[in-house]
């Protein structure tokens, strides 16, 4: 649909592993990556239009030193935006939530999740689909070689509880849902829904 491709980046200092994709929830893409130690983003609709004037820049210029390879470092943020995660140039682990116009959400440069440095591996992400999400790492603080970290941050780019508000009127429309059913002999059958919900409840139900 998009003929032989569209050029997304050009230059000589492409971070050849800082790449990733996020869906916009109607056929279009936002793609992710470094360049001149710098993140970007840029907005590609379903038709292989670009809404945005260009790239837009995601944090400080040349403040990124790396990122997880492979992906997710880069997330739907459940309203038509994404979220993006970073190392910056101090080690530090930085975050980014952009709107579907180009607006960034956490500031020019972001938010830093943690402080601490010595940086192993990661940032990884798990959205919460309603513009929070979750963030893996791992660093080589203190005395314990190579520990794994986790950080929340809400939509609004608060650290901690991501925070969720769990869909109401009894819909599985958001869940997993797996069904299964047995008949005795000669019985009527009965039919066993379980439900996973995106909180990670299961719930039987029998009809």
């Amino acid at each position: 649909l998009w003929g032989d491709g569209i050029d997304v980046a050009e230059g000589d200092y492409l971070d050849s592993s800082s790449h990733d994709l996020a869906s916009d929830g109607a056929g279009g893409v936002f793609v992710t990556w470094a360049q001149d130690d710098t993140m970007f983003g840029l907005y590609i609709d379903s038709e292989g239009g670009l809404p945005w004037d260009g790239p837009v820049q995601l944090g400080a210029a040349g403040d990124f030193m790396d990122t997880s390879d492979p992906s997710r470092k880069t997330v739907e943020d459940g309203s038509g935006g994404f979220i993006t995660a970073w190392i910056d140039s101090s080690e530090y682990v930085r975050i980014q939530r952009c709107d579907a116009e180009g607006n960034l959400l956490w500031g020019d440069s972001g938010t830093v999740l943690s402080y601490a440095t010595s940086f192993y591996c990661g940032p990884r992400l798990a959205t919460n689909g309603q513009g929070g999400a979750v963030t893996v790492w791992g660093d080589e603080r203190g005395d314990t070689g190579n520990d794994i970290y986790i950080q929340g941050i809400s939509a609004e780019g608060a650290l901690g509880d991501p925070g969720y508000t769990p869909a109401t009127g009894g819909s599985s429309s958001s869940g997993l849902c797996f069904a299964g059913a047995a008949a005795p002999a000669g019985g009527v059958g009965t039919l066993l829904v379980l439900l996973a919900g995106a909180g990670g409840l299961f719930m039987p139900r029998r009809r």
